[in-house]
């Protein structure tokens, strides 16, 4: 492990963007693990960016971390239909049990540090928050649970544990956390008689509506509360409004979906064990023309078969999804090939969603910077099919992979 140098100003408290800023990297981790023998869940955090220090008398201070955990973070997304893949590779990891015994089977039902999620917090020093500054109002708790993001321009990834094995044996040994981001921990399904479900239905229905009504209020989360789990399936096995906004699955349309012709009189979608199955009966009895593409949060956009990526993202209904600005600006890049299709390599910088609308920091115009390589040329605007990030403490990896469609200011 490399040590690390501080670059806080002395008597400053606000972090100031510097020479470093690409070259100091984060990755905050925390493990959600089940006991096999209660049930309950616990958490662990390891975090590269401080250090929390407990005194003698249960006081606390944070410092700089003096030495970074060498932790790499590979993220995949195969294609529009399949669940994104997650790597989280973490060297000398260890996990010690109540016992003093070091558990390394991480996985299996029996142990009682089973891991079942891991939150994944990316990014560069100056984004997170500044736990130094004793004006901040940081506690531990903040400290130790990444879902009080409190960072700056971060998002919190959330992978479900697909299997855990070793990939570099000791010493300096490697740990690899296989995870899958997309899928669903429990699916509520139809649960009552579908006869009677059909006269719910209205004559016709918008695509969307069907979708919430049949994915969004019977698919929960991976996360969810089991008492509130509990709760839903005692009921009647569908989330209410407030629920399927909590737990729910949600499934954005595109602009061609909300324009699509409303369904006349559809089926029932039927009983499903998981989100996948519903998306391909839905496919199967309602609209084969519809693809559902996993997004980075566990929820979906569903868009037409044929339709044009640029209608994709211009939905509304998306818009929301991206917070209201489909754009995002890169702020630096590696190298571009144009083509069919556009390969963009540039520095990790956070997480793109599919079709998300990408340009370049205003330091020269993207027409002049493209028509300098392939002169003549109009393409003005990128949008993402598939992503590929590769981002670690303290190695060399710091990558983003895109390939993307390209649209003109002219077409």
């Amino acid at each position: 492990m490399n040590r690390q140098e501080a670059f806080v100003s002395t008597g400053e408290f606000s972090q100031k963007q510097t020479n470093t800023y690409f070259f100091d990297k984060v990755i905050n981790l925390q493990f959600m693990y089940r006991n096999s023998k209660d049930g309950s869940k616990r958490a662990f955090t390891i975090r590269s960016d401080y250090e929390m220090i407990t005194k003698p008398d249960g006081s606390y201070t944070f410092v700089r971390m003096p030495i970074k955990p060498d932790i790499r973070v590979q993220y995949k997304q195969l294609s529009t239909e399949v669940a994104i893949e997650l790597y989280v590779h973490i060297t000398n990891f260890r996990a010690v049990a109540a016992s003093g015994a070091t558990n390394q089977n991480f996985t299996q039902s029996d142990s009682e540090q089973a891991i079942s999620e891991v939150y994944i917090e990316m990014g560069y020093f100056n984004q997170m928050p500044d736990f130094t500054n004793p004006f901040s109002g940081l506690t531990k708790d903040d400290y130790n649970n990444l879902l009080t993001n409190k960072s700056k321009g971060t998002k919190i990834i959330k992978g479900e544990i697909f299997a855990v094995y070793p990939t570099k044996l000791p010493p300096d040994g490697v740990t690899t956390f296989r995870m899958i981001i997309g899928t669903i921990e429990n699916s509520i399904g139809s649960t009552f008689d579908e006869e009677d479900d059909n006269a719910k239905i209205a004559d016709t229905i918008s695509i969307k509506d069907y979708l919430y009504k049949y994915i969004t209020q019977r698919c929960l989360k991976a996360g969810t509360p089991e008492d509130d789990i509990k709760k839903i399936r005692d009921r009647d096995g569908i989330m209410s409004d407030g629920e399927a906004s909590k737990y729910g699955v949600k499934v954005y349309c595109s602009k061609g979906v909300l324009e699509a012709e409303d369904l006349k009189s559809p089926p029932v979608l039927g009983k499903y064990d998981s989100v996948t199955e519903a998306f391909e009966n839905f496919q199967k009895h309602i609209n084969p023309n519809i693809r559902f593409l996993p997004l980075p949060t566990g929820d979906y956009l569903a868009r037409l078969q044929d339709e044009n990526d640029v209608s994709a993202i211009r939905s509304a209904d998306f818009l929301d999804f991206l917070g209201g600005d489909a754009a995002i600006k890169i702020p630096a890049i590696d190298s571009i090939e144009l083509g069919a299709m556009a390969n963009i390599t540039c520095p990790f910088f956070g997480l793109i969603n599919p079709f998300q609308e990408i340009s370049f920091q205003n330091f020269f115009k993207l027409s002049n910077f493209v028509g300098y390589y392939l002169p003549n040329s109009s393409v003005t605007r990128f949008y993402p099919i598939n992503c590929e990030i590769d981002f670690s403490t303290n190695g060399k990896e710091n990558t983003v992979r895109l390939l993307c469609s390209t649209k003109g200011d002219k077409e």
